[in-house]
Formats: C-alpha cells, sequence, structure tokens
C-alpha cells in the first residue's frame, strides 16, 4: 500500500507573489478554486497540481508545465496555451477557448488520445475488411 501524499494548499495570492520573487515550482500543490484571471505565470511548474475549478481566464500560460495536473472544471478560456504540456492532466469539463468558441473538454487527455485513437484502429480495421 503506497502512502498518498497531502498537496500543499496555496492560495493565488501566495502563488503570485512567490513568481514575483521568481519562484516557478508549484508542484503537487492544492490550488482548487484560485482565482488567477490575467496572471503571466509563463514558465510555472504545476505538474501534479490540483487546480480543480480554478480561473485561468486571460493568463499567459506559455511554457507551462501541467503534466499530471487535476484541471477539472477549471476556466481556461481566452488563455495563451503556447507550448504547454498537459501530458496526463484531468481536463475533464475544463473550458478552453479554440479561435471564437469555448469548448468544453469531456474525460482526459489518455481518454480522448485513447478514442481518438480506438477510431482510427476501427477505421483501418473497417478498411481492411472492405479491401
Amino acid at each position: 500500500m503506497t502512502k498518498q501524499t497531502k498537496k500543499k494548499r496555496l492560495i493565488a495570492e501566495d502563488v503570485l507573489h512567490l513568481y514575483a520573487q521568481g519562484e516557478r515550482d508549484f508542484r503537487n500543490t492544492n490550488l482548487d478554486g484560485t482565482y488567477f484571471v490575467g496572471a503571466d505565470l509563463r514558465g510555472a511548474d504545476f505538474s501534479y497540481a490540483s487546480l480543480r475549478g480554478a480561473d485561468l481566464s486571460n493568463a499567459n500560460l506559455t511554457n507551462t508545465d501541467f503534466t499530471g495536473a487535476d484541471l477539472t472544471g477549471a476556466n481556461l478560456s481566452n488563455t495563451n496555451l503556447t507550448y504547454i504540456s498537459i501530458y496526463g492532466a484531468d481536463l475533464s469539463d475544463a473550458i478552453i477557448t479554440i479561435g471564437n468558441m469555448d469548448v468544453i473538454i469531456k474525460g482526459s487527455v489518455e481518454q480522448i488520445e485513447g478514442e481518438r485513437n480506438g477510431q482510427k484502429n476501427k477505421k483501418a480495421n473497417r478498411k481492411r475488411t472492405f479491401e
């Protein structure tokens, strides 16, 4: 049986203050419900952090790492997501703006990739069947 470590709880003001002082490591923190509207968090590391219900709208998240993070219900509308890492992140019910559309993600990155790969495999199998 593995022991789960409790995530350190931070509020948005703590993160923004630490970020202004040069800190970029916010891995494995609890940031549920935080309000980062319009924040500049370029290059921050939020891997394995919990950001459930966080509001990151209009934020600059260029080069930010969300590997394994929980972004369930997070608002990422009008956010700069250039070069982010989201492998293994849970984006269930997250809102992300693509062009002029707000898109609500249903499922984690793995679920979406698996479904997409499954569709490719089904098409490949159908193709082989009919050839």
